[in-house]
């Protein structure tokens, strides 16, 4: 079968190059990682060398849930099932499937998206039999202690201010402390925007106010 042929010669490329490196790094959960993109270049590398065609034939979303941190913030959790087709580019074989589950979590609605690159850099491991221990999880599920208490009393102060003062605060930051705040990061712009909307009402005059009376010349 020339699908299952172009596999095996697939597999031994990527176990020529030295398999994928673990480059990745969770700082909360001190682990390292074999990060999405490194995985998708070593096998789209070998798909094309070979002659095999991967593509997604049908998608199942399992479940949805919401779940929340110690911080406060809200998280959703999709996970789906994905069925893959591989097969060769040459030859007249139908190729064979491959079933893979993601799951993937976002305070916004990037969850799905997540969830579909964790069921396929999943899928390409099992495939080509690239080792994935049990805690290479592209994004951790995990409740996260959110930002140092010190970090996020800043934030709320800048965000007290206006989404402009947080927006500046924001910019200052080193790129450890901007991932910190990530869980928070949403529901501090949100606190920002609601302050400058208090603000402007608190400086509209009021209709029988000497002030609003002077401007329309009463």
């Amino acid at each position: 079968m020339k699908t299952l042929q172009k596999i095996v010669e697939a597999s031994a490329l990527i176990a020529a190059e030295g398999g994928v490196s673990k480059v990745g790094y969770n700082r909360e959960q001190k682990y390292s990682y074999r990060r999405a993109e490194d995985v998708f270049a070593s096998v789209n590398k070998a798909l094309v060398k070979t002659g095999l065609a991967v593509w997604p034939e049908s998608v199942e979303f399992l479940s949805g849930d919401v779940t929340q941190t110690k911080s406060g913030s809200r998280i959703a959790i999709s996970t789906i099932r994905v069925t893959y087709r591989v097969r060769a580019t040459e030859g007249d074989d139908n190729g064979i499937t491959v079933i893979s589950v993601g799951c993937g979590s976002d305070t916004m609605d990037k969850g799905p998206a997540k969830a579909m690159t964790m069921a396929y850099k999943i899928a390409m491991g099992q495939l080509f039999s690239i080792p994935f221990e049990a805690t290479d999880a592209e994004e951790p599920v995990e409740e996260d202690d959110g930002p140092p208490e010190e970090l996020l009393a800043r934030a709320k102060e800048a965000a007290s201010k206006g989404l402009g003062q947080y927006q500046v605060f924001f910019l200052a930051l080193t790129k450890e402390e901007r991932l910190s705040l990530q869980s928070v990061h949403e529901s501090l712009k949100q606190a920002a925007q609601e302050a400058d909307a208090k603000q402007t009402v608190e400086q509209t005059p009021q209709a029988n106010t000497p002030r609003a009376k002077a401007r329309m010349g009463e």
